[in-house]
């Protein structure tokens, strides 16, 4: 039987794909050590984005600012729950990638006292695991 992308699976060839894949994960040496590898390789030290207009000023500001945004303090995290960095983030979505398929992440702002969403407001990720 040829192998279906996870888009063409009915619901229950999915569910034991993914249940199949898990069990190689974490009860075999040999699969784990392949998405330890695959992750470390894929990502490495974590997916750097950069600028590059052409307006070295303009590069330099907004590359600090992704910086701080990436690498986040405690307070200022890349996550809700205030733990992970999103390079810390990176190392937790390419493993659920490799086993499931699929990773899920909800963007969220924080509002003010209106609802509104503050224009200093910074991003923040929150994961679902499964």
């Amino acid at each position: 039987m040829p192998v279906r992308s996870l888009q063409d699976m009915r619901p229950v060839e999915r569910r034991t794909s993914i249940t199949r894949s898990r069990f190689i994960a974490n009860r075999l040496g040999l699969g784990r050590a392949m998405i330890e590898g695959s992750t470390r390789y894929a990502i490495n030290e974590g997916i750097i984005g950069f600028a590059s207009t052409g307006d070295k000023e303009f590069d330099d500001s907004c590359n600090r600012v992704c910086d701080e945004i990436f690498e986040g303090t405690e307070e200022k995290s890349c996550d809700v729950a205030g733990n992970l960095n999103w390079y810390e983030q990176q190392e937790v979505i390419c493993p659920a990638m490799m086993t499931d398929g699929d990773c899920g992440s909800a963007k969220v702002l924080t509002r003010d006292a209106n609802g509104r969403i503050p224009i200093t407001s910074r991003p923040q990720f929150q994961l679902f695991a499964t």
